[in-house]
């Protein structure tokens, strides 16, 4: 249970124009990220700037570092990442307690790690994502009703020293991930099917172990990055 969420939804109020772009922002960076998962063998060897585009998650970030140049990398990443954050954040403030509840209730360690990021969200406001830039802290933040101005100027504070820090360090491990690059492009349609097949049964599996949190639209959750 989570204690300082507030019940109510913090955009109950918003005019319809903002909450429906809200959802909107929802769909697209779930939906671009489960096809950027889907078909991450395919797009990691083919078009490493496209996965990133669509699904720019830490490992997918690491991953396609040593195939691109810092500039594109960091010019497509960047955005991305921060569209991933405001999603999450509009997720919290369009779902108020029902967001939280809802990542809350995947799982018994995800409990807990909720508890705590709503305590450190009502101690330190939006800004603890700029040290710690997690998406389960953007729902809180937005479920909390901190200021969005403050949450978007953290978060991107934050993600444009840790995207070309990704970077960097996945241009280092090149020498190990290329290696899976390698595999990938021997087996590319095997691996692609692998994993269309496993994001697809994770989707199914995960649908019917947790209940949709109520919602003006029935639009799913954005996906972690």
């Amino acid at each position: 249970m989570i204690a300082h969420v507030p019940p109510s939804p913090a955009l109950r109020g918003a005019p319809p124009r903002l909450r429906q772009a809200a959802i909107a922002l929802i769909v697209v960076a779930t939906v671009t990220g489960l096809l950027g998962a889907a078909f991450m063998p395919y797009l990691l060897v083919e078009h490493p700037l496209l996965l990133i585009g669509l699904s720019p998650g830490p490992a997918n970030l690491v991953l396609a570092a040593g195939s691109l140049d810092p500039w594109s990398f960091v010019l497509v990443g960047l955005p991305r990442r921060i569209l991933g954050f405001v999603a999450s954040y509009a997720f919290g403030a369009l779902y108020g307690y029902a967001a939280v509840s809802w990542v809350a209730g995947k799982s018994a360690r995800l409990q807990r790690w909720t508890r705590l990021a709503e305590r450190v969200v009502g101690r330190y406001g939006a800004w603890v994502v700029l040290l710690l830039p997690f998406q389960l802290l953007a729902v809180v933040a937005g479920a909390m009703g901190t200021r969005f101005r403050s949450f978007l100027l953290a978060i991107t504070a934050s993600l444009a020293i840790h995207v070309p820090l990704t970077y960097w360090f996945g241009d280092l491990a090149a020498v190990w991930t290329d290696r899976l690059l390698a595999f990938l492009r021997a087996h590319l349609l095997e691996s692609t099917l692998v994993a269309v097949a496993l994001v697809a049964l994770s989707q199914i599996v995960g649908r019917r172990r947790r209940a949709e949190p109520p919602a003006p639209e029935s639009e799913p959750a954005p996906a972690e990055e």
